[in-house]
């Protein structure tokens, strides 16, 4: 997103996280976790970003979304495929994060789809056998990346996805 133009606004983040704490205590919390809030990272991205050679760009589920200036989502003019995943885990709801972009980005520069059998981890890679208890074993709760929705495949969700961008970038 950052290529397209987006530009992270930590001030603007950390207010959002003050007037909304109880649907968003996770994806606040991932900005300290991940150290987005030290000040090298706060420096590097209050940077712009964007690149004119990028034309296209995809969004899968993309989280910390709410960092991201409305000033700087505003005047995207990259066109944007916006791919949300519609089952919320309980901390990544896709209104405060997808749904943002969406809101912010120019109708004619995006398009939003919401997979309703997607959830936030179902666009990475497929999990290998025994990964639930492995990544439990060492991180208990991890397991949660190798989880998708109900009578799904995580095969199936990148089948979709795939024809989605493909068709998207067809156009």
């Amino acid at each position: 997103m950052q290529l397209a133009g987006a530009e992270v606004d930590i001030a603007a983040f950390d207010q959002f996280c003050a007037e909304n704490p109880s649907n968003t205590q996770r994806t606040c919390g991932l900005s300290t976790e991940l150290g987005l809030d030290t000040p090298l990272n706060t420096e590097l991205k209050s940077e712009n970003r964007s690149d004119v050679r990028v034309t296209h760009v995809v969004s899968l589920d993309l989280g910390l979304a709410r960092s991201f200036s409305s000033q700087s989502l505003n005047q995207i003019k990259t066109k944007t495929l916006i791919i949300a995943a519609g089952i919320d885990t309980g901390d990544l709801p896709q209104e405060i994060e997808s749904g943002y972009l969406a809101d912010q980005i120019p109708m004619g520069y995006r398009q939003y789809l919401i997979f309703d059998e997607a959830m936030h981890f179902s666009f990475i890679q497929e999990c290998k056998p025994n990964a639930v208890a492995i990544l439990n074993e060492e991180v208990p709760g991890d397991g949660i990346i190798c989880k998708d929705g109900k009578d799904t495949t995580r095969n199936a969700i990148h089948n979709k996805a795939a024809r989605e961008v493909l068709a998207f970038l067809d156009q």
